[in-house]
């Protein structure tokens, strides 16, 4: 329970500063680099059975992305350039789909596989 709060919590706190988000040219190239993230959490999300090597996974890998994914954030928001209209609505559904793996992923409990 506690990897799985340490995850939630980490990806809100990611999220929220992607939120905050001012556009930059490189924001494109950082769409992508979220979707990729995310991509892995929907695929854990979706295992039928949540194993302690996916729990580690998403602490050892894909945290630190997340991490490296907010430093840019942070960097495009002080560039203080807007994302355009496109840029937005991807932002938007990648967020949404990043929140609904959340919500599945909450629902697993770790086991060993």
């Amino acid at each position: 329970m506690k990897i799985k709060t340490m995850i939630i919590a980490g990806s809100i706190a990611f999220l929220a500063a992607a939120c905050s988000n001012k556009g930059n040219p490189e924001y494109d190239a950082a769409l992508s680099s979220l979707e990729k993230i995310i991509v892995e959490y929907e695929s854990v999300a979706k295992k039928e059975n949540f194993c302690m090597e996916d729990s580690l996974k998403l602490m050892q890998e894909i945290t630190p992305q997340m991490n490296a994914m907010n430093q840019k954030l942070q960097a495009f928001n002080a560039s203080k350039e807007e994302p355009s209209a496109a840029q937005r609505e991807r932002y938007i559904a990648l967020t949404q789909r990043m929140s609904a793996a959340l919500q599945l992923l909450s629902t697993k409990n770790p086991a060993g596989c």
